[in-house]
């Protein structure tokens, strides 16, 4: 018993919160920080790309906005982003197991999110008025859930890979169908669109 505590207390100091301020760096905060740490953005507008190539949750308000000259890339597998704002330009997600959740996303130039890697979620997240799709899924085996995908100038979602879940999402205003599927293997059900989803023959 006093071993599996060690290890848990252990396990428990290596995770440490680190918070930062719009006159600060949020690439220095995550430069600094460790896999495991959250990164705690307070209110206010970061102008910063980021490569985020450490297992990090990134977490703000609805008024933490990050407008992201060159995107948020994802390399590191098991990210988290929750609750902040992202416009200008999109998340590319090219690693596995990460997390997109009450996020807002939009007028990006190009998609708001895509999705490259495997077995990763978008949830509960806006994605809007971006100037291609809302979302691209060319990965496998990901879930995108209780999303409002709305007022993008083509698809709502585009799904290119395999074996993905997409459900009970709200497709709105999409300029082009709400939802394109092009790969095999997905589930699709429950999402309510205005305009039709399309499957090519």
């Amino acid at each position: 018993m006093r071993f599996i505590v060690l290890i848990l207390l252990a396990l428990s100091a290596s995770a440490a919160d680190i918070d930062v301020l719009p006159t600060g760096s949020l690439a220095d905060a995550l430069c600094s920080a460790s896999d495991g740490d959250t990164i705690y953005l307070q209110p206010g507008t970061y102008r910063e790309s980021l490569i985020v190539n450490k297992t990090v949750t990134i977490r703000g308000p609805e008024n933490a906005i990050i407008e992201p000259p060159g995107g948020i890339t994802i390399l590191a597998d098991g990210v988290v982003l929750s609750g902040i704002t992202i416009r200008g330009s999109g998340i590319t997600i090219e690693s596995n197991g990460s997390r997109i959740e009450g996020c807002n996303v939009s007028l990006c130039n190009g998609s708001g999110v895509v999705i490259k890697g495997a077995g990763n979620t978008i949830i509960n997240t806006s994605i809007t008025r971006n100037s291609f799709a809302g979302i691209e899924i060319l990965g496998s085996n990901s879930t995108v859930k209780w999303n409002r995908i709305s007022a993008n100038d083509d698809c709502g979602i585009i799904v290119y890979g395999d074996g993905n879940v997409v459900e009970s999402n709200a497709l709105l205003e999409n300029v082009h169908d709400g939802m394109e599927v092009e790969g095999s293997s997905n589930m699709i059900e429950n999402s309510r669109a205005q305009t039709p989803v399309f499957r090519p023959e």
